[in-house]
């Protein structure tokens, strides 16, 4: 499996920041910084989409 890597730097090392004013995570490379994704909170903490399925997240963290 190959791993997810930055587009700006290629770097595969990343970090993540909470914004609660703006109700997202994000996913920043650890070496130059650029944002690569923004999760919003709901989905991490809920584990439902706004059309009321489950999300990935709730997928992978149940599997043995």
């Amino acid at each position: 499996m190959a791993m997810p890597c930055c587009p700006k730097c290629s770097k595969t090392h990343f970090l993540k920041s909470k914004d609660a004013s703006l109700g997202v995570v994000f996913i920043h490379g650890a070496h130059c910084g650029a944002v690569v994704s923004a999760i919003a909170i709901r989905a991490i903490q809920g584990g439902t989409t706004t059309k009321g399925g489950t999300t990935a997240h709730d997928d992978w963290s149940k599997a043995a």
